[in-house]
């Protein structure tokens, strides 16, 4: 479908209705990450830094000045030092807080405690040394 208009009083010029609608790629990953001969980007030592302290990096927008693009690493391959060290005090406290709630039934209850395993010690040693 054409669209004809007047740009000046002699001038018609034909536009295609579908270009006007048309929207722009603004899938600039690949562009970031690719050289213009299509070989990969190295990254540079502030990108290493991040990838070393948090397992991702930013890379700055082509088409939005002031916008980044963020991309993690599995972690299979790289979590970074203050991801493994988030994860540490995670798994640390989770350990504290099940001592902390446990502890007491370990110590005092009928079943599975440390007194009930004097208690059945105690009536091991009497029972051999009684028969």
């Amino acid at each position: 479908m054409y669209i004809c208009y007047i740009l000046s009083s002699f001038l018609i010029e034909l536009i295609e209705f579908e270009s006007l609608f048309q929207t722009p790629t603004l899938n600039e990953l690949e562009a970031v990450s690719t050289n213009p001969d299509g070989s990969s980007l190295k990254l540079n030592e502030e990108q290493l830094q991040t990838v070393k302290q948090t397992g991702e990096f930013e890379v700055n927008s082509v088409h939005f000045p002031g916008q980044h693009h963020r991309w993690r690493l599995s972690k299979l391959l790289q979590s970074g030092i203050q991801t493994a060290n988030d994860v540490f005090y995670k798994e640390l406290s989770w350990a504290l807080y099940m001592l902390i709630i446990y502890a007491r039934d370990r110590v005092t209850s009928n079943c599975f405690s440390f007194n009930s395993t004097l208690r059945s010690w105690k009536q091991g040693f009497v029972s051999l040394i009684g028969r």
